[in-house]
């Protein structure tokens, strides 16, 4: 299984417009993003991410349960994604 997720995928996870709100949730989130020698595409640790995820959508939810249906979605997209690499 591939361990990496390029943040094009992750764009898609986290539903942002631009790939530079996914560099800076990353960065907030203290995931750290690396790119193969001689390119411009740069990835996750597969493993990281969601653990990562994992957390901050649990912390959320147990805030505020409003968030859990957008939980719900974001979940679905991240496993469309995994199931499809």
């Amino acid at each position: 299984m591939n361990n990496r997720l390029y943040l094009r995928e992750l764009q898609i996870i986290l539903q942002y417009k631009d790939r530079r709100s996914v560099k800076k949730w990353c960065n907030h989130n203290k995931i750290r993003i690396y790119s193969d020698k001689g390119t411009n595409r740069y990835y996750v640790s597969r493993s990281e991410f969601e653990n990562i995820f994992n957390r901050y959508f649990t912390t959320i939810t147990n805030k505020n349960t409003k968030v859990s249906n957008n939980k719900e979605n974001l979940e679905t997209s991240f496993l469309s994604i995994l199931l499809n690499s």
